[in-house]
């Protein structure tokens, strides 16, 4: 039973200053007498360097008392993981947190954003940057950090429901952990609220969810039955229990799912209600939310993030939005592009964030989960993921910490492809292979209209793309030349096995970066 608060006072400098312990202590008990809460009795930490092992007690007894009231904000730990498992716990456990000085209070799930940006102002003015340094578009959604590099884009680009757009934001590498992100403009914003109010998942094939290769070779599978043998296969799923599918489109992780596990209760939360009557429809839906994981009720056993990181600004509390819903020993599935093996990701307009391994990871760690499970080839060009609450504190790798190679070259490799491709097939009508973001964004950078779209996807065979037939790769007529828009190493591959399967077509694979600079 709940009985009245805990006070909690450092020996150690807040902010650089030494405020003696009973004075501290008399601020707390100021503070909680003037907020008319029942004082029950203070904890001293040591005096030792990163020791935070009496607040660790006290937030282990969180459940046997009201809360806990703090001298200063900053007496919390200075790991923001660290700091959001304390969050997290005090919302479960239904407390609050106070913090006498700065005569504030958490008590719910607004107030992160507000501590945490406190902790953000305090990092920039400790590291000794003017207030015109401070630039909110340029920010790193991840460690908060500053470019080391900005690429303008001169090229255009693609949304992710794959229709053309004029525009891409500029390019920005964080100085502090690598990771490749846009410049959030308003303009950016703007197209966003554009792009997401005309939404059209799969609309090249009529809704149909697209089919993809685990490897060169195999045969086309539904990116949806991947992922759930991926989480069938690496977790002991039960017969039953909740799964909630943040960003649900029109149903397809849903669909899979119900065919699997029957007995699931399945929820659907989606931004856009394009989908909804269709979510509705499939067996084993109890729900469709038009909002975000907040708005959906209850907890969760197994949380599908498909496609979804990647779009959002502000990864940190989105993620701390999803470990309030899940249950004790609840797992996160993520499914994010990977730059790396598909340098068109750049090109998605609404794509805030470009993930590496490493940054995947340090944007985990920072929001207090760890990698349960994780593969690089399951679905070739994506990260998928299996992510736990963390149980302690993990530190980075350091791997992250520089400006990562791979990040330059697909941002030079885009650059040169949008100035290669009309010089290449000037005044040449041909086929493009595809009906995705790079064969989109490849039919607009060429000077004239592709005679066809080539594509090996049953489901969007005689279906019109952009006002272009899309044909299969054995109906291309013998004596048409096939731009293969994949990433260089997959389109050798793909122009290696069509141009041995259909023999008549001329199959030209997108050329690497090495290539394009001889």
């Amino acid at each position: 039973m709940s009985a009245g608060y805990r006070g909690y006072i450092a020996s150690r400098p807040v902010r650089g200053e030494m405020t003696p312990q009973h004075v501290q202590n008399l601020v707390v008990r100021d503070y909680a007498a003037r907020n008319e809460l029942p004082f029950l009795l203070s904890a001293t930490e040591y005096v030792m360097p990163g020791c935070f092992m009496m607040l660790d007690t006290a937030v282990g007894s969180l459940d046997e008392v009201d809360g806990i009231i703090f001298f200063s904000l900053f007496m919390m730990p200075p790991d923001e993981a660290r700091r959001r498992r304390i969050y997290r716990r005090t919302l479960q456990l239904g407390r609050s947190l106070h913090f006498a000085l700065e005569n504030l209070a958490f008590e719910s799930e607004r107030d992160i954003d507000r501590l945490e940006d406190m902790f953000r102002v305090d990092h920039f003015a400790k590291s000794g940057l003017h207030a015109g340094d401070f630039d909110s578009e340029i920010v790193c959604p991840i460690c908060g950090g500053l470019p080391a590099s900005e690429t303008s884009v001169d090229f255009s680009g693609v949304t992710s429901d794959v229709k053309p757009w004029p525009r891409v934001s500029n390019l920005l590498v964080c100085g502090g952990c690598g990771l490749l992100h846009k410049r959030t403009t308003a303009e950016w914003f703007q197209d966003v609220d554009i792009i997401y109010g005309d939404y059209e998942a799969y609309h090249q094939g009529q809704g149909a969810e697209q089919s993809v290769r685990h490897q060169e070779g195999s045969e086309l599978s539904p990116r949806s039955a991947l992922l759930v043998r991926f989480a069938r296969e690496q977790l002991e799923l039960p017969s039953s229990g909740r799964l909630l599918d943040v960003g649900c489109g029109n149903g397809a992780l849903l669909r899979t799912f119900a065919a699997e596990f029957p007995s699931w209760e399945l929820i659907g939360v989606d931004r856009s209600e394009s989908g909804a009557d269709t979510v509705r429809a499939i067996p084993g839906v109890e729900q469709f939310v038009a909002g975000g994981p907040a708005d959906a009720p209850g907890r969760y056993d197994l949380i599908s993030l498909v496609h979804v990181l990647e779009h959002v600004p502000d990864p940190i509390s989105f993620l701390s939005e999803i470990a309030a819903k899940l249950t004790p020993g609840g797992v996160v599935l993520v499914d994010a592009p990977s730059f790396a093996t598909n340098p068109f990701d750049l090109a998605v307009v609404d794509h805030v964030t470009h993930f590496s391994l490493a940054t995947l990871r340090e944007l985990t760690r920072r929001a207090g989960y760890e990698l349960r499970a994780y593969s690089p080839s399951l679905i070739r060009k994506e990260h998928v993921a299996l992510l736990t609450l963390a149980s302690g504190v993990a530190s980075s790798d350091g791997h992250s910490l520089r400006v990562p190679d791979s990040a330059i070259a697909a941002v030079s490799l885009l650059q040169r492809l949008a100035t290669w491709l009309p010089r290449r097939f000037v005044d040449q009508k041909i086929g493009i292979l595809g009906t995705g973001i790079a064969a989109t964004w490849a039919f607009e950078h060429l000077p004239n209209a592709a005679a066809y779209f080539v594509d090996e996807d049953p489901n969007r065979f005689g279906k019109p793309y952009m006002g272009t037939p899309v044909v299969a790769p054995a109906d291309v007529p013998a004596d048409l030349t096939v731009f293969v828009a994949q990433p260089p190493p997959m389109a050798r591959e793909i122009a290696e096995r069509l141009a041995k399967e259909f023999p008549g077509p001329s199959w030209v694979a997108c050329p690497s970066l090495d290539e394009l600079e001889t």
